[in-house]
């Protein structure tokens, strides 16, 4: 997620829930953390939900502000791909 930080990012799923909760726990790329996602009924039809929380180690640590900054931006990029895999505008 992050353009100057190559890695691997491990994943273990926490909780499960369909057809709206999907939990998991992560670390990698200098980074360990949580990320929710919540599917709800929204009277527009479907919200996805992304809650992420996540700590960064040294010498990543100091840079915090700016790579949530960044981390930042890029996920709100993600969500906007996935919803427009999810609505069909997608093309491969």
């Amino acid at each position: 997620m992050l353009p100057f930080v190559q890695g691997e990012i491990l994943s273990r799923i926490t909780h499960f829930a369909p057809p709206g909760c999907l939990e998991e726990d992560f670390s990698g790329a200098g980074m360990t953390g949580h990320l929710t996602y919540r599917i709800l009924a929204d009277n527009r039809g479907t919200r996805l939900i992304q809650q992420q929380d996540f700590q960064f180690n040294w010498p990543f640590r100091v840079l915090t502000p700016l790579i949530r900054a960044v981390l930042g931006r890029r996920l709100h990029a993600r969500l906007r791909e996935i919803k427009s895999v999810l609505e069909g505008e997608f093309s491969a």
